[in-house]
């Protein structure tokens, strides 16, 4: 919790009530290879955690080597509510350069969560960009 403390700890489906109720919301974590080869963090959360489920679902074998694209998104409407969520493609091949910084990122990353899990000696974390992308 901000102000210190563990509100819960387990499994989110066991525990979403409990974090719910003291306002906590769940955000899935995503980690690109930016064209520039920089490593940037995209937190999804809402419909926004679906739509990305979803295309990885049907295109898990497909997207190794290829940009995810989003290029667009898609109105919806619950009740009163309206919102969008994002229509992600899979795009282009990497080139051989890309794909080499992409080899690159994913050592870095792999690095970061050994150490995260105890694997490994910590490194420091990706940056990360803390703007929120609202789609």
């Amino acid at each position: 919790a901000f102000k210190g403390g563990e509100i819960a700890s387990g499994i989110y489906t066991d525990i979403r009530t409990k974090v719910r109720d003291n306002g906590g919301v769940y955000f899935r974590s995503v980690y690109v290879l930016l064209e520039d080869g920089t490593i940037a963090n995209v937190a999804l959360k809402g419909s926004a955690v679906s739509a990305y489920s979803d295309f990885m679902n049907e295109n898990s074998n497909k997207v190794e080597g290829q940009w995810i694209v989003i290029a667009s998104a898609k109105d919806m409407k619950k009740g009163a509510t309206k919102y969008s969520t994002p229509v992600f493609e899979i795009g282009e091949r990497f080139t051989s350069d890309e794909m080499s910084k992409a080899d690159e990122a994913y050592k870095v990353i792999a690095s970061y969560y050994d150490g995260y899990t105890g694997k490994d000696e910590p490194t420091p974390e990706p940056e990360e960009d803390s703007e929120e992308l609202v789609f």
